[in-house]
């Protein structure tokens, strides 16, 4: 081991260090130049039709980078962090579109609204408030924000609409991600919609989801009664369902944006706590349901909770009273005004809100011990917005008085809207609380939109009814059929802000569904459809040309700038269509067509020595293989490789032809079926037929398709090309054309195997360990104190990408460090959820009466024997809430789902926490996962707070943990076999045990026990109660309490004692964990 000399002053020095660190301002990196330079305005435009993807949006409009400093206490002194925000436009096409479907950022797909699960990873709460999109309306206007710089530089009025183009306006875009400057776009537009209703169905393990409650940023879900379920909503994965550990009472919870639950702590059926009770709400781990903590509101007669979060950025817990009570309570879980606040109106409160200034107001009505016509409208948290504005009102609603009466609220724009009793809706100006206008319209059973509604949005789902908030108007019905041919139960229908969906519990099957709104389908194209906007951008007059029969369809197709025929003439080719000019318009057909008459020889004009002539293309001149590049819908729309090739020993031939047709979107079988057909015609037009043909045959034009018998020769040709000349005869060129050579096929084309399609994927959340805890394995000591982390993912089947632990000296949001530690994808923590409770047991024999089940979250467990764990004291080693466990049994009864038994107890020095488990109890596999992070010697002492966030996900995702930091690992194991001796002669006491050591002490076999530190030593308090009345020192046993001692500390030698003794660490001067003797 280490000189503990030398680590002595090291440890000294560091603590030193530390204390002048925290005085230090250090300030992070900082951009010297926050300019942005945009483009050539004149950039070539796009055009398309269907869906396409554009790799390359020019920049339209640019801020320079907004600079945000934020302050934060790290470790390491004031620190002084610079973010930088974007905000610029992307032209999309220069023509009108129907909708922006996805969006990616250097390459970083961040915007999806086709599919399920949400439609942005960048917006924590609305992504319109990120994202706007102009589709080129003739009524377009200027975009607001771009409109407030151009017109600051330019004078009033010069920020143009761009009406007729499209294009995407990003805002106050978070940086970092993209070092700091503006990111390249990618965007994928559609001009044809189509109906998109996609779905997903989870079952659910308790109750109906009829009190769906939300955290204010809309990341967690919770319903349930004293037990519940939780759910990451971005990620669609069960965090828990847990039952509390303690009786809960009523049906509704609040849940905090980093994962507690508020609750009010229930009471048993006697009269007095029936009268007297229900005044306690308590603190909750949403995963696992233990009980954090609890506070008096001093009241009582409580039924419910909910947490809001003001415009200030503070969480409110706020509660709700029984049916008839009409006092309720409220407390911000920060800043300086802690405690609870008394809500005595004289009036029930049935319903919270947020309002678009931030401050929080609630809405009821008279306990419904009477009937009542008059509904409350009250401000309960003033963030000092609008504090000289009208706080509260009463109104009579012209209705019959009616009992039992509900009223739910909402705020948009400059006006609330109250709902009475599910039946009116009334719009209330916010300046003089007046009614303006109402509605007989309602649903009784939407608490948790009006609840959880975003006073930025202009609607409020209502069951199937989408409503302004602006009017009161119904803006859309839906038919829930259109998604999933199934019912929604009345009370289960929510909106879910962070997923755009809908969701809903079927009345007969434990099953809930989310139905994603506003999805946009990829529809097809003609190909008429793209000769229509190639022949309208050149002017051409639609009665000048027919497309009618050009009905092949593709997904998308686009081009830039050029000649109509340039564009048009790949296209034609590639579908097999010819441009026939006949009866003064140009006809586009589709080659393969029935034949429009018969040429034979004697029809023929004489030309020369011969009728026709017959020229043979030579096989070294025709393509061994044919290559199609075009746009994969099936990839992304990424740049695919469609191939077609002969037998090589079948041609005489190596040449390749390459047909580009990158800027065409279809599926790789299309392109297969393309490049087949091109290969067919290729070899069968190698034989072409020439001749002159006279006046009679005036009309046959190239595209033109005859039977042609030509001597012993018949078949079917298509002229490619005709001259007519001065002397009324018409040279005509002719190959080879049949019905059957228009035939797509049927191969399947080649998928691109090397790329997937791209989805937003948000990980799941991480369940974390940081861990003062004794040392689980002797490979891990450190002379340095350290404490363990871990983590894996909340579900077996969630997509983990490894997490980030952040620190904070205060627990505040804003003094949280990234940097603390990082664990891979590659260090998975095994853990699950202990269903049941660990009973107690003797830590020194095998526990074989006790067996606990495990829900595994990440991981598997394996059974080993009982001689096995004897041997190797590390084998199936977890962790158990604060006791280590070895297992030998483990029995898989269900998907993830194991019972333990056979168990080893109190192993490593933790026999102090046999007793102390919980239904709840966390289980960490004990294996090379689990990691150290060193601390520093002057941090023993101090309590710090973790989150653990999954790698992608917003710190805020992340559960908050406090970690009292004690050195456990390096702290001695309590010595046993204490004794304390009273010598009756001379009234001293003598206080011995045996000791124990941290390390090594796995097999020892009948040998003494190592030391497992630098040099012996002891320290024992002697103990009046739980008082310390003394502390005795030693670097051996016996220690010695002496009867003179006694006297100046008790006023008498005692014929008693309780003591604490100790095994103390010398090099960290840390106490181990005590041993309690009495006698």
């Amino acid at each position: 081991m280490a000189d503990p000399v030398s680590l002595g002053l090291t440890i000294a020095l560091s603590a030193v260090q530390m204390g002048l660190q925290a005085s230090r301002k250090i300030e992070g990196p900082r951009l010297t130049d926050r300019t942005v330079s945009l483009g050539d305005p004149g950039d070539a435009k796009n055009y398309f039709l269907g869906t396409r993807r554009f790799e390359s949006c020019s920049f339209l409009f640019a801020e320079d980078l907004r600079e945000v400093k934020k302050k934060r206490k790290t470790k390491g002194g004031k620190y002084n962090e610079y973010r930088y925000y974007g905000t610029w436009a992307n032209h999309v096409a220069d023509h009108p579109t129907d909708a922006i479907t996805r969006i990616w950022l250097d390459k970083h797909l961040i915007f999806d609204a086709t599919g399920v699960g949400p439609i942005t990873v960048i917006a924590k709460g609305n992504w319109k408030d990120f994202l706007t999109f102009y589709l080129g309306g003739e009524d377009q206007e200027p975009d607001p924000r771009m409109a407030q710089t151009i017109d600051a530089k330019l004078g009033e009025g010069s920020c143009p609409a761009y009406r007729g183009q499209s294009y995407v306006m990003f805002k106050e875009v978070f940086l970092e991600k993209f070092g700091n400057r503006l990111p390249q776009p990618t965007i994928e537009a559609t001009k044809n919609v189509s109906p998109n209703y996609p779905w997903e169905t989870f079952s659910y393990v308790y109750g109906k989801p009829t009190n769906l409650t939300l955290d204010p940023s809309g990341t967690f879900a919770a319903w349930g009664g004293q037990s519940y379920e939780v759910y990451d909503l971005p990620s669609r994965t069960l965090l828990g369902s847990p039952t509390f550990s303690v009786p809960v009472a009523g049906d509704w919870k609040g849940i905090t944006s980093d994962g507690r639950i508020y609750t009010v702590i229930g009471n048993d059926d006697s009269v007095d706590q029936f009268f007297n009770g229900n005044h306690h709400v308590g603190t909750f781990d949403a995963a696992s349901g233990s009980l954090i903590g609890s506070s008096d509101t001093g009241g009582r007669f409580q039924d419910g909770c909910v947490v809001l979060k003001d415009g200030n950025g503070v969480e409110h817990v706020l509660t709700y009273g029984f049916t008839s009570w009409p006092i309720q309570y409220g407390m911000p879980l920060s800043g300086g005004s802690l405690g609870w606040y008394e809500y005595d109106f004289g009036w029930k409160i049935t319903q919270y809100f947020v309002d678009g200034h931030g401050d929080i107001w609630a809405v009821g009505s008279a306990p419904s011990i009477s009937p009542t016509t008059t509904m409350y409208l009250r401000r309960v948290v003033d963030t000092g917005v609008r504090s000289s504005a009208p706080s509260s009102a009463a109104f009579t609603v012209p209705l019959g008085a009616a009992y039992w009466t509900h009223v739910d609220g909402a705020h948009y724009g400059d006006h609330f809207v109250l709902q009475w009793n599910g039946a009116v809706l009334y719009l209330i100006d916010d300046e003089t609380l007046t009614v303006s206008s109402s509605r007989s319209f309602g649903y009784a059973y939407a608490t948790t939109n009006w609840v959880h509604h975003d006073p930025s949005q202009p609607t409020i789902w209502l069951g199937r009814d989408e409503i302004s908030l602006i009017d009161l108007s119904t803006v859309r019905t839906i038919d829930y059929s259109d998604w999933k041919f199934e019912d929604v139960y009345f009370n289960t229908s929510a909106y879910i802000p962070s997923l755009h969906a809908l969701f809903g519990s079927p009345q007969f099957s434990d099953v809930f569904t989310f139905r994603y709104l506003d999805r946009v389908g990829r529809g097809g194209v003609t190909v008429g459809a793209v000769i229509d906007m190639i022949s309208d951008l050149c002017g051409v007059e639609v009665g000048d040309y027919d497309s009618s029969l050009c009905t092949d369809i593709l997904d998308g197709f686009n081009f830039t700038a050029g000649a109509g025929k340039s564009i048009l003439s790949p296209v034609l080719e590639a579908f097999d269509i010819d441009p026939v000019s006949e009866d003064f318009l140009v006809r586009f057909r589709p080659r393969g067509g029935a034949s429009e008459g018969t040429i034979t020889t004697g029809k023929l004009a004489i030309s020369g020595d011969s009728r026709f002539r017959i020229p043979l293309v030579k096989d070294e001149d025709l393509p061994l293989q044919v290559t199609m590049t075009f746009a994969d819908i099936d990839k992304d729309q990424q740049v695919n490789l469609a191939q077609s090739a002969r037998a090589a020993d079948a041609v005489r031939t190596k040449r390749i032809t390459q047909i580009d047709m990158r800027n065409l979107a279809i599926d790789a079988d299309a392109a297969r079926h393309l490049a087949d057909r091109f290969m067919r015609r290729q070899h069968a037009e190698k034989e072409s037929h020439e001749f002159s043909l006279t006046d009679r045959f005036l009309k046959v034009t190239p595209g033109s398709v005859y039977t042609l018998q030509l001597g012993n020769l018949s078949r079917i040709g298509r002229c490619i090309s005709a001259r007519h000349g001065a002397d009324r005869v018409t040279e005509t060129r002719w190959v080879r054309d049949n019905p059957s050579l228009a035939d797509r096929g049927s191969a399947a084309g080649a998928e691109m195997e090397s790329r997937s399609p791209e989805v937003i994927r948000i990980p799941t959340p991480s369940r974390g360990f940081v861990l003062d805890v004794p040392l689980p394995q002797d490979a891990l000591d450190s002379a340095t104190p350290f404490m363990l982390i871990a983590a894996g993912p909340f579900s077996p089947d969630g997509y983990w990408v490894g997490a980030d632990v952040y620190a904070s000296d205060t627990g505040v949001a804003d003094d949280y460090d990234a940097g603390w530690a990082a664990i891979s994808a590659q260090s998975v923590a095994s853990w699950g959820v202990c269903i049941d409770a660990l009973g107690d047991a003797l830590p020194w024999l095998p526990d074989n009466g006790n067996s606990i089940t495990v829900d595994m979250r990440s991981g598997t467990l394996s059974s080993v024997s009982m001689d096995d764990l004897l041997l190797y004291p590390t084998l199936n080693l977890v962790l158990i809430g604060r006791e280590y466990v070895q297992f030998a049994n483990a029995t898989l009864i269900a998907p993830n789902r194991y019972v333990l038994s056979g168990f080893l107890r109190g192993r490593r020095g933790t026999e102090q926490h046999l007793a102390s488990h919980a239904i709840g109890d966390s289980l960490l596999v004990m294996d090379a996962s689990v990691l150290s992070r060193v601390m520093g010697a002057s941090e023993i002492g101090d309590t710090d707070y973790y989150k653990v966030v999954s790698q992608g996900r917003e710190e805020e995702t992340g559960f908050a943990v406090t970690v009292p930091f004690t050195a456990a690992a390096q702290k001695p194991y309590s010595p046993v076999h204490g004794a304390l001796t009273h010598n009756m002669g001379t009234g001293d006491w003598s206080i011995t045990a045996t000791r124990r050591t941290r390390i090594g002490g796995g097999k020892i076999d009948g040998q003494d026990v190592p030391l497992g530190e630098t040099a012996e030593s002891w320290s024992c308090d002697i103990m009046d109660g739980a008082i310390v009345v003394h502390t005795i020192t030693g670097v051996s046993l016996p220690l010695t309490y002496s009867s003179a001692q006694q006297t100046t500390d008790f006023g008498a030698p005692q014929t008693s004692l309780s003591v604490n003794l100790y095994q103390v660490s010398p090099v960290l001067s840390l106490r181990g964990f005590p041993l309690t003797i009495a006698a």
